[in-house]
């Protein structure tokens, strides 16, 4: 066996053993979720430095990654953020239109879960945004699911 043989086989053990820098033992969750809150922290740090451009850009990675891989949690989380960034003109049409784009995403899978946590999670998300009609509705969803 070549040195370059060598070189590339403990490269790989490496690579296998940090799995690529998530720890030994860690899930594909656990690793989904240390990059799920990566994200946040970028929307966060964006907003901090004043910069909503940015602050959106990392909001629309956010999002797709809580659509395609995530569920109520994550969705709810978009949501909060959009709030949390305020009306920017990259973000059509209002942080509260995108907020409640997510919190209805989030609805559908917590409903999908039986999730009554999740549904209750989204419940007062609509009620912070002022949708009675709504938060009326996840709660008679919350109450359904309870009586069993």
């Amino acid at each position: 066996m070549s040195q370059h043989q060598r070189a590339i086989i403990a490269l790989l053990a490496v690579l296998a053993c940090t799995n690529l820098g998530v720890p030994l033992g860690a899930t594909r969750d656990d690793a989904y979720e240390r990059q799920w809150q990566v994200t946040l922290e970028a929307i966060d740090e964006a907003l901090l430095l004043g910069d909503k451009t940015s602050a959106v850009a990392r909001w629309r990675e956010a999002y797709g990654l809580a659509v395609k891989g995530g569920g109520w949690p994550q969705l709810v989380d978009v949501g909060d953020a959009a709030l949390r960034i305020g009306d920017a003109p990259a973000l059509q049409p209002s942080a509260a239109g995108a907020a409640r784009q997510s919190y209805l995403t989030a609805l559908y899978r917590a409903r999908a879960q039986r999730s009554a946590e999740g549904i209750g999670r989204v419940c007062e998300a609509f009620l912070l945004l002022g949708d009675r009609d709504v938060a009326e509705r996840c709660s008679r969803l919350v109450a359904q699911l309870t009586a069993g």
